[in-house]
């Protein structure tokens, strides 16, 4: 199965791969973030902003369906399995700000860090680690 991130269906209906646009993001930010010293911080978070697109919910919302789908939270889960505390922080806010902290007793929907990460609900997107196998050898 090929997993898109991106199509623009109002216009040519151009797709963009998913591992395309996590390489791309990822070295790009690497790119930017060379200047103060966090370039690895900077693919790292790339690489996992937008794993949670691999779920197949969210792929049915690409492909036209109209259904919500949290996809930023699960790389932030992602990269806290990692002890990459940092880079889940900074993911859990690529499209809302960053949030709060937070603490252990928060529910998903408090908006903290705590909170998505600890969500349950996030839908499977364990396919990535098909299309992202040597992601653990690239991580600082």
């Amino acid at each position: 199965m090929q997993y898109l991130a991106h199509k623009r269906n109002d216009t040519d209906g151009k797709e963009e791969l998913l591992i395309d646009h996590l390489n791309q993001t990822a070295e790009m930010a690497a790119e930017f973030a060379k200047s103060f010293g966090y370039e690895k911080i900077a693919y790292e978070m790339g690489k996992l902003h937008d794993i949670g697109k691999y779920s197949e919910k969210f792929q049915r919302r690409i492909n036209g369906e109209n259904i919500t789908v949290n996809h930023s939270t699960a790389g932030a889960i992602t990269a806290c399995k990692h002890k990459l505390v940092m880079t889940a922080f900074c993911i859990s806010g690529h499209h809302g700000g960053l949030p709060d902290f937070g603490s252990n007793y928060d529910m998903p929907d408090s908006g903290t860090f705590l909170g998505k990460v600890n969500d349950k609900s996030i839908e499977n997107y364990s396919a990535w680690e098909t299309e992202q196998p040597d992601f653990e050898k690239q991580i600082v």
